[in-house]
């Protein structure tokens, strides 16, 4: 895994991914494995209800929900 400058990983598992300068994880309830998160970039676990996938995806992106 490798992390940027200014990133924020709190109560979460990040593996064999890369993580660019200035974005935050927090809280995810489960692991973020194989992937590539671009700057600035926001992730965290909601516990709102009715439970919903809310997604802002660029170019060529690829996305897996379980």
């Amino acid at each position: 895994t490798a992390v940027g400058d200014q990133v924020v990983i709190r109560g979460s598992e990040v593996e064999h991914s890369i993580i660019l300068e200035g974005s935050s994880i927090s809280d995810v309830g489960g692991r973020i494995e194989s992937s590539l998160v671009g700057r600035n970039v926001v992730i965290y676990r909601s516990l709102s209800k009715p439970k919903s996938y809310n997604l802002m995806l660029g170019d060529q992106s690829q996305v897996g929900l379980v």
